[in-house]
C-alpha cells in the first residue's frame, strides 16, 4: 500500500498554480500537500516497529531457558556462567527495539506553523521519511540477531539435517557470515555482513 500511494504522489502534478498552456488557464490550489505520503510512511513505520517487537520477543523466548524449557541459558554452547553466549546480542536487540518503539509516534500529526502562518498545517512528510528510515535500519538489526539466535538454537539441538530446504538455506546463509558462538568473541563485523546480506535479499 505504501509503495502504491507513494508512486501515485510522486507522479502527480504538484505545482501551484498549475499552468494549462493549451487552454491558457492557471489552476490554483495545486496538489502540493505531502499528507498522503506522510501518513502512509507513518503507517509503514508502525507496522515495522510491531514486526521488530515480535522478532525481539522470539529472541527472548529462545534465550530464556526458564521459558523455553529446552535450551541452555542464552543458547550457551560452552559453560553457562563462564561464557556469555548470546547475552550481549540480546541487549542490542532489546535496546534497538525500545528505540524503535519511541520512534513509532506518527510524525504526520505534528505540525508547527511557518512561513508567516501561510503554511499552518504541514505534513511533516520529510521527518516521517527520515524517522522511518531509522526504524527500517533497526528492524534489519533485530531480524539479523534473530537469525543468529535461531541458528544457535539449531546448533544446540543438532537438527540441521531435519530442517526444511528453505529453513536450511537461511541457516547456512547466517552461518556464512556469523559462526556458532562458543567462546566470548566480538561479532560486530560478522553481524554487519549478515545485515548487508539481508538487505540485498530484500531489496525491492
Amino acid at each position: 500500500r505504501a509503495k502504491k500511494v507513494i508512486g501515485i504522489e510522486l507522479n502527480s502534478v504538484t505545482d501551484n498554480p498549475i499552468v494549462d498552456y493549451e487552454d491558457k488557464r492557471f489552476l490554483h490550489g495545486g496538489n502540493f500537500h505531502g499528507e498522503a505520503i506522510a501518513t502512509v510512511i507513518d503507517q509503514l513505520k508502525i507496522v515495522l516497529v510491531k514486526l521488530t517487537m515480535l522478532s525481539e520477543r522470539r529472541i527472548a523466548f529462545f534465550l530464556n531457558h526458564r521459558t523455553n524449557r529446552r535450551f541452555p541459558p542464552f543458547l550457551n554452547l560452552n559453560t553457562p556462567g563462564l561464557t556469555l553466549a548470546l547475552q550481549g546480542l540480546q541487549f542490542v536487540a532489546t535496546s534497538t527495539t525500545a528505540r524503535s518503539q519511541t520512534l513509532a509516534f506518527p510524525q504526520s500529526i505534528h505540525s508547527i506553523s511557518t512561513n508567516a502562518d501561510n503554511q499552518d498545517v504541514v505534513s511533516m512528510g520529510t521527518d516521517a521519511a527520515l524517522v522511518a528510515a531509522m526504524v527500517i535500519e533497526h528492524a534489519y538489526i533485530v531480524l539479523a540477531i534473530e537469525m543468529v539466535t535461531l541458528s544457535q538454537a539449531v546448533d544446540c539441538a543438532e537438527i540441521e539435517n531435519k530442517l526444511s530446504k528453505d529453513t536450511r538455506g537461511l541457516y547456512r546463509e547466517t552461518r556464512k557470515h556469523v559462526p556458532a558462538i562458543v567462546e566470548d568473541i566480538s561479532i560486530a563485523g560478522n553481524l554487519e555482513q549478515l545485515l548487508q546480506s539481508l538487505k540485498r535479499e530484500t531489496a525491492v
